[in-house]
């Protein structure tokens, strides 16, 4: 398994070493700039978010760079991002990239029922 995720914050660095600890090897997508920018505004729908295409487009050069699983975030909140991980992937898929999908969702019913 290659594991690729979005430049979102410090995802990449926890990620990059929760994945070397597991002998798993990370994939780092490039910086954020005008190149995934410009893939994700070509791919993704015109009217969705600067955010969500930018994360597309760096989950897409990650993928082009070997990566054959993606990490993303779900969840919920006062925005769209809990929604990245599938419209990301509905829309990588219809444009012919191979790849696995692990999504990481906030528990539902609570930090103690998700630790215990």
């Amino acid at each position: 398994m290659k594991v690729t995720a979005p430049q979102m914050g410090l995802l990449n660095v926890l990620l990059e070493d929760l994945l070397k600890r597991l002998d798993v090897e990370f994939i780092q997508a490039p910086p954020s700039n005008e190149k995934p920018l410009e893939i994700g505004s070509r791919l993704g729908p015109e009217l969705v978010c600067l955010p969500l295409k930018i994360t597309l487009g760096n989950l897409i050069e990650g993928i082009e760079r070997g990566a054959d699983t993606i990490v993303t975030a779900g969840g919920f909140g006062p925005c769209r991002f809990g929604y990245y991980g599938q419209i990301q992937r509905l829309i990588m898929e219809r444009a012919g990239y191979k790849f696995n999908t692990i999504t990481i969702e906030p528990p539902t019913r609570g930090i103690s029922k998700f630790i215990a």
